[in-house]
């Protein structure tokens, strides 16, 4: 289920849950499929944790692909807390 199936606003109910949250999960996708791509600059989920208080909050990120998609996403991720790289790891 996405924003779009369910005739939604994306970036008003992902800011809602974001509220509500101490977890979340993060990649991105064209916004119908699950489709857990590298995080890209400009992408919609970045700019909406970008407007967030994420203090306290776990974020976790899935990503299909090689260590470099994955590791590029956490580099935005970090650049986006501002946060120090290692901050924020991956698993394996």
């Amino acid at each position: 289920m996405s924003c779009n199936t369910l005739g939604l606003d994306f970036v008003e109910e992902s800011s809602r849950l974001l509220r509500e949250s101490d977890y979340i999960h993060v990649s991105d996708n064209n916004g119908f499929e699950d489709q857990n791509n590298t995080l890209e600059s400009g992408s919609k989920i970045l700019e909406i944790l970008k407007i967030q208080e994420l203090t306290g909050k776990t974020i976790t990120l899935e990503i299909y692909g090689d260590v470099e998609s994955l590791q590029s996403s956490r580099d935005k991720l970090n650049t986006l807390l501002m946060a120090p790289t290692d901050l924020i790891r991956s698993s394996p």
